[in-house]
């Protein structure tokens, strides 16, 4: 493999910034009652000077308006995002090419990816989306949501689980009307279109090649220079774009499932960077290359982390303590339930288990 350099992607002045078209899906299950008209009442408030918005609500095998609450006793994913695309693909004209999808829920409810493998497709050709997560509690499915996320969410690499309601809570309304002004204030309006690059460009080191890049990107290219919307752009050779770089990778293949050929293929792209090695002195760059060491020995058994614990390492791929990787292998899940605090005092317990255990 031939040397790789790292460069950032422009701002440009004639490509214009508009505002995406939202789409919420709120879930209408029995277990929101604690919080859904609450939520609701603060979205209606925050969002009431979006026209370009339309709400369902999730209700069994079918989508509902968003009030009254249906209090339904399952509700289907799968169903609710497939009449959302089929209602977007079937009037494109209407909505326009940039579209942010929300959803909010608090549990796991039925879901089949593959039942809406056609519609994503069509979707991410038709369509700029922003794929955004509002989980209530620490029951959202991250793994299926994970995966939608990575076949839909097609508008660069942000975050994706941002938004957050803990159970219990006080000052519920407060809570929705803070996140919702974040979603309006800084996530709705987005750039018109890609820019369009001379050569292949990789935005993460597991990513298909392309010939677009989302403005003031970090991204891959194995050429000395790139031209991006005519403009010729040299690499940037510095720690801070190389971390971001690096944690950006690390996170797509937790996204993606932590498979252990993506690690490898992380491994190999990182050993054939052109770069400083006085890079490795910086602490967050040398752990999280020691997490992709372990994830290419096949060390980390992400897929056997509880939901919950998935989300916080995708979340939290730059804070995250590698000290406690190697013991991944070793923790059971009767540990890891017993265990309530965050994700970093959890590995910190679990880590003390097991080196008593050891000696």
């Amino acid at each position: 493999m031939s040397q790789g350099n790292l460069y950032i992607a422009p701002t440009v002045d004639n490509i214009p910034i508009v505002e995406s078209y939202l789409i919420t899906i709120f879930d209408g299950t029995g277990s929101m009652s604690g919080e859904y008209e609450i939520a609701v009442n603060a979205y209606n408030e925050v969002f009431q000077t979006i026209s370009r918005r339309e709400e369902y609500q999730m209700a069994y095998d079918q989508v509902k308006n968003l009030l009254p609450f249906q209090s339904a006793g399952s509700g289907s994913i799968t169903k609710a995002f497939e009449h959302v695309f089929e209602r977007l693909l079937s009037n494109t004209c209407y909505y326009g090419k940039n579209i942010t999808i929300l959803f909010m829920s608090d549990g796991k409810e039925e879901f089949t990816c593959s039942k809406l493998e056609n519609l994503l497709k069509q979707m991410n050709e038709e369509f700029r989306v922003q794929f955004l997560c509002f989980s209530i509690g620490s029951d959202f499915y991250t793994p299926d949501m994970s995966q939608l996320w990575g076949m839909l969410h097609n508008t660069g690499q942000k975050h994706p689980y941002p938004f957050n309601i803990e159970r219990p809570s006080i000052n519920l309304n407060t809570q929705f009307i803070s996140k919702f002004q974040d979603i309006r204030d800084n996530f709705l309006k987005f750039p018109v279109s890609k820019l369009k690059t001379n050569q292949p460009v990789l935005p993460t080191a597991t990513s298909k090649p392309s010939s677009e890049i989302e403005i003031e990107a970090v991204f891959l290219c194995y050429s000395e220079s790139v031209i991006v919307n005519g403009q010729v752009i040299k690499p940037i050779n510095n720690e801070l774009i190389y971390q971001k770089f690096l944690a950006k990778s690390i996170q797509k293949v937790f996204l993606d499932g932590g498979k252990q050929d993506d690690f490898q293929k992380v491994e190999k792209v990182f050993n054939n960077l052109n770069r400083n090695n006085e890079y490795l002195q910086n602490k967050k760059i040398f752990d999280n290359i020691q997490i992709v060491k372990e994830g290419a020995k096949g060390n980390l058994k992400f897929t056997e982390l509880s939901p919950e614990d998935q989300k916080q390492v995708i979340c939290d791929v730059e804070n995250f303590n590698v000290r406690l990787i190697q013991k991944f292998k070793i923790v059971i899940e009767s540990e890891r339930i017993e265990i309530k605090p965050s994700f970093l005092t959890k590995l910190m317990q679990i880590f003390s288990l097991c080196t008593c255990e050891n000696k």
